[in-house]
């Protein structure tokens, strides 16, 4: 998460009438991410969105961020400009809630006291983070590399010399050719 990122949030700034709270802003990331073995640019400014609802003893968060990203094309590897669009939901309790079921759509986060301020930043980072594509592709009708040189066939052919298939099948083709 950088450093830079100062968001937090407090649950006594929600109407207690049930009237929706909106704000968003934008938040800039200066270095690539590198996350599962992949490294991501951030090409431009995250926008974010905060929605919040009080309902009874709770307040219902949501975060949504836009984006885009550029990571290696997964067949080419060549740069490959992705949008990102994510959402994630919380729940901000005081009271216990049983997180034991498995069809909650959203994350319990348990407060002391309604004044208390969250930490938005890590809750934006993990939005960010979880919204990331695992591949990307260049343009859909991306040729590759070649399995021999590793020239980009985007480029043009390569000076391989053509091969019919996985040569550790040879054995089998002579059983055809004697049929």
């Amino acid at each position: 998460m950088p450093e830079e990122w100062d968001k937090s949030f407090s649950c006594s700034i929600v109407p207690k009438d049930g009237a929706e709270y909106l704000t968003s802003f934008l938040l800039t990331v200066s270095k690539p991410i590198s996350y599962w073995s992949q490294i991501y640019k951030i090409e431009k400014d995250i926008y974010v969105e905060i929605k919040a609802v009080k309902t009874d003893n709770n307040v219902l968060l949501t975060i949504s961020l836009q984006t885009s990203a550029t990571l290696p094309c997964f067949r080419c590897l060549e740069p490959a400009t992705v949008d990102v669009t994510g959402t994630l939901n919380y729940v901000l309790t005081s009271d216990k809630i049983d997180e034991d079921e498995e069809d909650l759509d959203f994350e319990v986060l348990t407060i002391k006291s309604w004044d208390e301020k969250i930490d938005l930043s890590s809750l934006i980072w993990e939005v960010l983070v979880t919204s990331l594509p695992v591949r990307a592709i260049c343009s859909h009708d991306c040729l590759g590399l070649c399995n021999h040189c590793g020239a980009n066939l985007n480029n043009g052919k390569c000076k391989c010399e053509k091969q019919n298939g996985d040569p550790r099948f040879d054995v089998l083709r002579t059983f055809i050719k004697e049929k």
